[in-house]
């Protein structure tokens, strides 16, 4: 190898080694410790050698980092200690090799737990700084790092003198003044923190006078970026606030808390030291307080700690954040009651801690601060008299927080507690009495939450009449707390007129609601209503606007509310159901993450649980459908049997927790053909109608899931009583579902299917017929409608030969398998079937183009994404789709056409053999991430219009 091949490769290392800290990739840094082995191997002259094996220490140290990988660091400390050996006598170069030994000596220490290698560190960062005179490029640097390996020496050992070290190490780098890449602000910054250490190992005050002069001398280096400097006011304020506990004066604590301002104001919202520096600050003020007794230290204090407290932070940080703002809140809450024994004064004081202690707990979720809430507003309670009208506000307080406690913990106690302080309340506030207001609207909800678990239509009308006086009193919570109400009274008789006057009051309330308090859960709960009305309307604007209702609702609540869970479950219907409208994949899987959430983020017994484990079971249902993948399938029904096993026996959700386990048992039976599925999906929707009435909204599509059963295992056994059963309860249901019904064209369908297969030919084509014109041309079901519409028209030109009927079936056909919201399965089905029917009466142009559809759909079907056996079963069903494409082109003599076809359908399949994905995955991951982000990007579909 040449001298200038050999200069070129190490140029070309070291750029590769520059790429990577640049943003570039891992394959960077393996194409650099090639080049740097390789010239190791062909490199005799001592100097370049040395440089070669330092850039392939370094190299092997950053490979070490990123894939933690403890032979890459060995072999680097390896390359580094023969690099340092042929090292020049001194100088920069020197210096800079010394240094990346100790660096790749510390860390393979600290992975080891090895002194050894500390030690061995040491004496390399000492050698770095030996290698250049004081105040020469390098020396800064060098007694920086070697200060830091006495420091970690210490912590290791506990040996004092190791700071002793690191203090005189970084006194003789403070003493130079450079432009090094360390600088002046960090050496004095690491001075004071290690003073400080020795102060706390020692007790020695001067000490810490010391690190208040280092850290002082850092906030004032100049240049310096100014959110360093706002580190370093930070850095200067904690020791400053030692200081003041030591020695006593204010006036070190006063410096402190205007450092720590000034520090928050030098960093922005997204800096992460924020959190830590409010927190800070907010305990400096309470400790400030504790002293002088200032009011607006402690309401500055909680001020600045509530400000940390939305901001993210970690677990740990949080609980911390949580602890001090109660302690600044309890103090505050002392500061209003002192010299108060009872009285109005003393209850006000008692509300507002209550009040904070409340928030504290939304943000936080711990019921501590709950349960605190509760006593404080028991004790407020306590201290009013009976004729007082801030008597009614006590009591809405401590109704709302027993109320909230049941939302929380799912403990019956706390909502039958509620409900009877609630009764208590308005009995003793009659009409026109001034307390009463306040009481309507936490009585009115506690109320409502026992109704909606409780089967007495008593209950319901009792919380209707009272939210709705709450609307007369006036107030966003009235508006929204009524239409909660409907909406419960809608679940249970889909009456039109009562979804409307809901969403009348939904409206109303979303247009005066403002702030985090009132506006996400108005909102939410008009993401609701206007779901319900798409299912009447089919309208797309109702839908947009539910998503758009639902994702703000969820960005405006904190991350660990207690009602987010909430807000995402809605956020994650209304998705699902534009998923069905316009078949944007995007929309499915962000609706099982939003499920997924809602349900890590509630506890097991929570009563929302089941609701929301019913409906990401459901949500995986319908992305099954979609791509065939059978854990979706498989998860669904293992959440579906987990949501009737957690329900109550009289819970009125729990017909719907039963049917959507039969379906998702009866679709696993069409799958793997498991007569054991079957029985247990007919006893799930036997279930299911047995424990509905007729008038609730899902009946009839309890009514559909069951019939599907039946018919099921009248294909199983022959015996005709499954199918007439079949047949006569969906033309029961039918009958009580009156033209305009949105349910109706769903029974109509079912019906279909089962008279089809009770080959009452004229009827189930009528049925069938009667379901597609009572659909939209753009409404999600139309597809299957049509199929089924189809199917039933073929069987009956086949036992009649009537040419119109098999014209029309091939015309539905086509017009299914050109519905771009469809399932990609039933598309590729209705193209084979529109393409048969074509070639049977000899239109090959139609059977060119229907097959043409069906092979560009193979595979968005087949996708890549699935797993292996689920692709398999998918091809085992559509096996032959390319020769039928090969014969149309050959009866038209396009022979090359024919074979082409061929070949592509044979590429689907080699496609899924030859595992390709994972071939370039190894061979080019960069490539393999772009396909797959191009892959995804496609099966999202196209972006909803509108």
């Amino acid at each position: 190898m040449g001298d200038d091949t050999r200069r070129h490769q190490l140029n070309r290392a070291a750029a590769l080694v520059h790429q990577f800290t640049a943003g570039g990739g891992p394959a960077d840094l393996d194409e650099a410790i090639g080049i740097g082995r390789a010239l190791v191997d062909a490199v005799t002259e001592p100097d370049l050698r040395a440089v070669v094996l330092n850039n392939l220490g370094h190299a092997l140290r950053m490979r070490a980092r990123v894939g933690r990988s403890r032979a890459d660091l060995r072999d680097a400390v390896d390359a580094l200690r023969a690099a340092t050996a042929g090292a020049p006598a001194s100088g920069l170069v020197r210096a800079r090799m010394f240094g990346n030994l100790g660096h790749a000596l510390t860390e393979l220490g600290e992975q080891t737990r090895r002194a050894a290698y500390l030690d061995e560190a040491v004496g390399a960062f000492r050698a770095a700084a030996d290698s250049v005179g004081a105040g020469e490029p390098g020396y800064q640097q060098g007694m920086y790092e070697l200060a830091t390996a006495h420091r970690s020496r210490f912590m290791r050992g506990g040996d004092i003198g190791e700071l002793d070290s690191a203090v005189d190490a970084l006194r003789a780098a403070a003493d130079v003044d450079t432009d090094g890449p360390v600088g002046s602000a960090s050496v004095l910054n690491a001075l004071g923190s290690i003073l400080r250490l020795r102060f706390e190992q020692a007790g020695r005050t001067a000490d810490l006078d010391d690190a208040v002069a280092a850290h002082r001398g850092a906030v004032q280096c100049e240049p310096v970026d100014e959110c360093d400097r706002a580190l370093s006011r930070s850095n200067l304020a904690g020791v400053l606030w030692i200081r003041s506990e030591v020695t006593g004066p204010a006036e070190d604590l006063d410096e402190a808390i205007d450092q720590l301002r000034r520090a928050v104001g030098g960093l922005p919202p997204e800096h992460g030291r924020r959190v830590e520096v409010l927190a800070d600050l907010g305990n400096a003020l309470q400790q400030r307080y504790a002293r002088s007794s200032v009011p607006a230290d402690i309401e500055d204090a909680i001020a600045t700690l509530t400000e940390a407290a939305a901001l993210p932070s970690e677990e740990q940080e949080r609980r911390a954040l949580a602890a001090d703002l109660s302690n600044a809140l309890t103090s505050r809450y002392r500061m209003l009651a002192r010299g108060a024994t009872g009285g109005a004064g003393h209850a006000a004081a008692l509300t507002d801690l209550g009040h904070a202690l409340t928030e504290l707990f939304h943000r936080t979720g711990e019921l501590t601060y709950l349960d605190q809430a509760l006593r404080a507003y028991w004790g407020a309670l306590e201290d009013l008299p009976p004729d007082r009208p801030s008597r009614g506000l006590g009591m809405a307080n401590l109704v709302a927080a027993r109320r909230l406690r049941f939302d929380a913990t799912g403990d019956q106690r706390d909502l039958v507690a509620a409900v009877a302080l609630g009764r208590h309340a308005l009995a003793g506030f009659p009409p026109g009495h001034p307390a009463r207001a306040a009481v309507l609207i936490s009585a009115g909800e506690a109320v409502l939450s026992l109704a909606m678990r409780s089967p007495d239509p008593a209950v319901l009308d009792e919380a209707t009449a009272i939210l709705r006086e709450s609307v007369e009193a006036g107030g966003v919570a009235g508006r929204t707390g009524l239409a909660a109400a409907l909406m419960t009274r809608y679940e249970r008789a889909a009456r039109r007129e009562t979804l409307e006057e809901a969403l009348e009051q939904l409206r109303s309330a979303a247009a005066e609601a403002s702030g985090p308090i009132e506006r996400p859960p108005t909102l939410n709960n008009l993401c609701g209503a206007l779901l319900n009305r798409y299912g009447w309307t089919s309208a797309t604007e109702d839908l947009d606007a539910a998503v758009e209702a639902g994702r703000e609702a969820v960005e405006l609540s904190p991350e660990r509310h207690s009602q987010r869970p909430g807000f995402q479950s809605s956020l994650a219907g209304a998705l699902r159901l534009r998923f069905a409208r316009t078949g944007r994949r995007a929309d499915l899987d962000e609706a099982v993450a939003l499920y997924q959430a809602a349900a890590d983020a509630l506890p097991r017994r929570h009563p929302a649980t089941v609701m929301v484990l019913y409906n990401l079971g459901g949500t995986l249902a319908a992305r099954f459908e979609q791509t065939g993948r059978r854990a979706d399938l498989d998860r669904a029904i293992d959440l579906g049997r987990r949501a009737v096993d957690e329900s109550a026996g009289d819970d009125p959700r729990r017909a719907m927790y039963l049917s959507e386990l039969g379906n998702g048992l009866r679709t696993r039976f069409d799958r793997t053909g498991d007569p054991d599925d079957l029985d247990r999906a007919l006893q799930a929707g036997r279930a299911a109608v047995a424990a509905a009435t007729a008038d609730q909204p899902g009946y009839p599509a309890y009514v559909s899931g069951l019939a599907l059963s039946l018919r099921e295992q009248f294909l199983r056994t022959r015996d005709e009583a499954f199918i007439d059963e079949a047949v006569d309860r969906l033309r029961a249901a039918v009958d009580r579902a009156p033209a305009g019904d949105p349910r109706r064209p769903d029974l109509l369908s079912g019906l279909a299917v089962s008279l089809l297969t009770r080959t009452d030919l004229d009827a189930a084509v009528r049925s069938a017929r009667d379901a597609v014109a009572a659909v939209l041309a753009d409404d999600p079901r139309r597809a299957a409608f049509l199929a089924n519409l189809a199917i039933a028209l073929r069987a009956r030109a086949t036992a009649t030969g009537a040419a119109a009927d098999r014209d029309e079936a091939r015309r539905r056909f086509e017009e299914a398998a050109r519905t771009p919201t469809a399932s990609p399965l039933i598309r590729v089905q209705c193209g084979r079937s529109w393409a048969e029917l074509a070639g049977d009466g000899g239109r090959w142009d139609e059977v060119r183009i229907a097959s043409r559809l069906t092979l560009d759909l193979l595979p968005r079907l087949v996708s890549w994404d699935l797993p292996r056996a689920d692709q398999e079963h998918h091809l085992a069903r559509l096996d032959g789709a390319a020769r039928q494409a090969a014969a149309a082109a050959l009866a038209r003599d396009e022979v090359e056409a024919a074979a082409t076809l061929l070949e592509e359908g044979r590429a689907v399949l080699l496609g899924r053999v030859l595992r390709t994905d994972a071939e370039l995955s190894r061979a080019h991951p960069d490539l393999a991430e772009e396909l797959d982000d191009a892959r995804r990007a496609l099966l999202a579909g196209p972006e909803p219009v509108g």
